[in-house]
């Protein structure tokens, strides 16, 4: 760190009528979040799948082969793609097969959303930013770490953050189009806090000669750049020491 701030206060200090005040250590907070999910994949419903749908919803069917002899179509297909309606709860049975709500919603679409195996995924979401963090955090734990940023409550940390739509919509960017084919993020499973991370911020407090102006620039490790929304809050609660002790 100190190899890094050397080299940042140059650079900050560049201009002649800059002035370097103050420098501070400390790092910010940012949840791990671990969610699990299962998406579903859309696709046009096909002519078979229409006819088998209307069959359970005209007709009471208790036996798969009479929809086999009434479609001409080979029973296990049929045993099949039953099975994946009632896997995807577009269809149940009692003492019939019969079309769920669901099932019923999806006929009339004409678009069938088959539920694909769970996955996981751990996104990190930054309180003080209000937004996702793209990027790996394990670099962080090689940095010895300064005490925390004093303007965040650290008990709110623990409680999430963030609504469950606002996960499912970060998702949903991640989900890759294949084949045409593209996946939709419609529920979670779990969404849990896995770890609290400290992100190391290096703050340099400067004077600009000429307009007599006091501002900021802290450098976010974790972004690899200059922080601005951290540096507004910074300079809203702190500006108003800083002609008293810099002065």
């Amino acid at each position: 760190m100190e190899k890094l701030q050397k080299t940042l206060q140059q650079k900050v200090t560049a201009p002649r009528h800059i002035t370097l005040k103050h420098t501070e250590q400390f790092t910010i907070p940012m949840q791990v979040l671990h969610v699990t999910y299962a998406p579903v994949e859309r696709v046009t419903m096909d002519i078979l799948m229409k006819m088998l749908l209307l069959t359970f919803s005209r007709i009471r069917v208790t036996n798969l082969q009479t929809v086999s002899d009434l479609l001409a179509v080979e029973h296990l297909f049929v045993e099949d793609l039953t099975t994946s309606l009632i896997r995807n709860e577009l269809v149940s049975y009692t003492d019939s097969y019969q079309l769920t709500m669901r099932g019923e919603q999806q006929l009339a679409d004409g678009i069938f959303e088959n539920a694909q195996e769970e996955q996981q995924a751990t996104l990190i979401y930054s309180p003080l930013h209000e937004r996702f963090i793209d990027g790996s955090h394990d670099a962080l734990y090689d940095y010895d770490l300064p005490e925390p940023y004093p303007y965040l409550e650290e008990e709110t940390l623990q409680q999430l953050q963030v609504a469950e739509e606002t996960v499912m919509t970060k998702l949903q960017q991640l989900q890759p189009a294949t084949d045409g084919i593209q996946t939709y993020i419609s529920s979670l499973r779990t969404l849990a806090i896995a770890e609290v991370i400290e992100v190391p911020c290096l703050a340099f407090v400067l004077y600009n000669e000429q307009e007599e102006t006091f501002f900021t620039r802290i450098w976010n490790v974790l972004f690899e750049s200059y922080d601005d929304v951290l540096e507004a809050h910074y300079t809203e609660h702190e500006i108003a020491n800083w002609r008293t002790k810099f002065l």
